[in-house]
């Protein structure tokens, strides 16, 4: 039913319902437009600005208060920074230090003084090698000089006992 009356009439119906919103949209952009200037300032800023000039006047008795709270915050906040870098600051010494000490070795190392002291270490070691080398040499040259003598000590012995026993038999 609502179909058949409207059959026919879609052209005209859709272009009056389009220009009537057309006409709505262009009436609500100029009620927002007076309504941003009255209440904000407008897009060029020559407006009457009620919002903020209302806002102020009930934000102003809290000023105070957000001052104070703005101080107390930075205060604990400063000082949190300087505890912890006061915690921290022994740490950063050790590690300065340690960083100097070892460009300072480094430094020694590169010096010639260094490199005759390498020199001399080098040596050292080929003498502990050779007098450990030698001692090896003399406890093996021991080793079988004391076998050696157990060997000849059984020996005689073994002459001793059969001589014993010669004498035993005779």
């Amino acid at each position: 039913m609502l179909i058949d009356s409207f059959e026919g009439k879609r052209v005209e119906y859709f272009v009056f319902i389009t220009m009537f919103f057309v006409l709505i949209g262009y009436a609500c952009h100029f009620l927002l437009l007076s309504l941003n200037w009255i209440a904000f300032g407008g897009s060029d800023g020559d407006g009457l600005r009620l919002v903020p000039f209302i806002l102020k006047i009930l934000f102003f008795p809290f000023i105070p208060f957000i001052a104070l709270f703005r101080y107390i915050f930075r205060k604990r906040r400063d000082a949190a920074a300087r505890r912890r870098e006061e915690k921290e600051r022994p740490e950063r010494e050790r590690q300065a230090l340690e960083r100097a000490n070892a460009e300072r070795e480094a430094a020694y190392w590169a010096s010639p003084a260094a490199q005759e002291v390498r020199a001399a270490q080098a040596l050292a070691d080929i003498e502990l090698k050779k007098s450990l080398a030698l001692a090896n040499l003399s406890i093996r040259e021991q080793e079988a000089a004391m076998e050696t003598a157990r060997l000849l000590r059984q020996e005689e012995e073994e002459r001793e006992r059969r001589r014993i026993e010669l004498i035993k038999s005779m």
